[in-house]
């Protein structure tokens, strides 16, 4: 009760010293030490009625997140983390994309940049199930059943590195182990209609 009535008391005291404040900088034109020593009597008896109203750890924290927000500049798109990718797919893979859809017809569905563990599941689970998080460049599927038919990568020069190579091998060989027809297509190489289809039949009837 005691501390309620400091409280009330000291919120008394701020209004006092707050119009204080605004008639002496009015009539003298200017602050001066005199308004520098009524801000402090402000700041302080702000600061003391806040401890006294409650929990005065959770009060502290508030005050202080208030008295400083004004520094904080809102976010803006260009402070966030994230931003969303203006293509699915490169220049070269949408071009290449075009050409699978004029060599299988309309009868299949094709899926771009699709997780490998989408299509294949491991049959024992547990470690090194991350081997299958790895993103296949296209996948020919039953336009019906949704079933994948076959795999196809599209390689460019950055696959002749090291670990690239490292990475294509793991995936040729959980295809292999599988049964899951892999086709790669390198982008340095000339494709046609005709030469998609021919390396693709096989395994679309």
């Amino acid at each position: 009760m005691n501390n309620k009535k400091y409280s009330i008391g000291c919120i008394t005291i701020c209004g006092l010293v707050a119009v204080a404040l605004i008639v002496y900088s009015r009539t003298s034109g200017e602050i001066g030490w005199v308004g520098v020593l009524l801000l402090i009597l402000l700041g302080v008896c702000i600061v003391y009625s806040i401890l006294e109203l409650g929990d005065k750890e959770k009060k502290i924290k508030r005050f202080l997140t208030g008295l400083f927000a004004w520094q904080k500049k809102p976010p803006s798109e260009s402070d966030s983390k994230y931003q969303k990718r203006q293509n699915l797919v490169t220049e070269c893979e949408r071009e290449f994309y075009v050409l699978l859809y004029l060599a299988v017809g309309d009868g299949y569905a094709i899926f771009s940049q699709v997780s490998l563990n989408s299509i294949i599941d491991k049959r024992l689970q547990g470690a090194f199930r991350n081997e299958l998080f790895r993103t296949i460049d296209f996948v020919i599927a039953n336009k019906m059943t949704s079933e994948p038919l076959v795999l196809v990568e599209l390689n460019d020069a950055t696959h002749k590195k090291a670990e690239r190579k490292l990475r294509d091998q793991k995936v040729a060989e959980i295809c292999a182990a599988a049964q899951m027809p892999l086709v790669t297509f390198w982008t340095t190489d000339t494709h046609s209609v005709e030469s998609v289809k021919a390396a693709l039949s096989k395994y679309l009837g």
